[in-house]
């Protein structure tokens, strides 16, 4: 679970932004481009206009120095701040009740056994390298510049490309390109890019708004798990 999670809060829970040096060829034109707000401020006030969403998307990990490369689907549901998230076929579950999160893992092994782990902690809200599910359609607003790069057709759809980069340039997240429908107002993918050769890509498959969402799937039902062992970070 551990090392699954790792890769996830890359992007669904936080940043790993450690101190590096820049590569000057990774340093893009900073610029906070009137067109891309535009365009972002659409995306993100029609997400919260939505009391409720279900996302279906595919997580592509990639690392580039040690030729490695992992893809797996997943479900989010967002209800504003709350969220849970399933990672399929890795035993997997994030919660977030809006101020607790729970992550919660199962794994079985060679000999059978069946083991479960919760760890409670409290995301850090002032936080501004924190990218959460509740947050990815307004965290630009702060801490980025854009710009749009280009267009792209991609099954049928016309994309806009756009890159945010970090006003720190001391963190190790080099930029995060997004690639939006204009048309739909909404996020097709995300891509992160990590100067030590750690890339990131959520595609978002299916987004379905105003779903209903029961508040306890938001909490981990300890009740329903006996065997769990407890992590208490808070």
């Amino acid at each position: 679970m551990k090392k699954i999670t790792i890769l996830m809060v890359f992007f669904f829970a936080a940043f790993n932004l450690m101190a590096q040096d820049e590569d000057p060829e990774l340093v893009p034109k900073l610029e906070k481009d009137a067109n891309a707000k535009k365009i972002l401020d659409k995306i993100s006030a029609q997400s919260k206009s939505y009391e409720t969403m279900r996302l279906k998307f595919l997580y592509e990990y990639e690392n580039i120095a040690k030729e490695e490369a992992k893809a797996k689907e997943g479900i989010v549901y967002i209800k504003k701040k709350k969220f849970k998230l399933f990672l399929k076929d890795t035993g997997v579950e994030i919660m977030f009740d809006g101020k607790t999160q729970a992550s919660y893992s199962r794994t079985e092994t060679e000999t059978g056994e069946v083991i479960e782990e919760v760890t409670y902690s409290i995301p850090d809200s002032t936080d501004k390298e924190m990218l959460t599910p509740t947050n990815i359609y307004s965290f630009y607003e702060k801490d980025f510049y854009y710009r749009i790069i280009g267009n792209e057709d991609v099954k049928g759809q016309k994309l806009t490309i756009i890159d945010l980069i970090p006003e720190d340039r001391k963190i190790s997240l080099s930029k995060i390109r997004l690639k939006v429908n204009e048309k739909t107002n909404q996020i097709y993918s995300a891509k992160s890019f990590s100067k030590n050769g750690q890339r990131l890509t959520i595609t978002i498959t299916e987004l379905k708004p105003n779903v209903t969402v029961v508040d306890k799937l938001f909490t981990f039902d300890e009740a329903a798990n006996p065997n769990v062992e407890i992590i208490d970070l808070r």
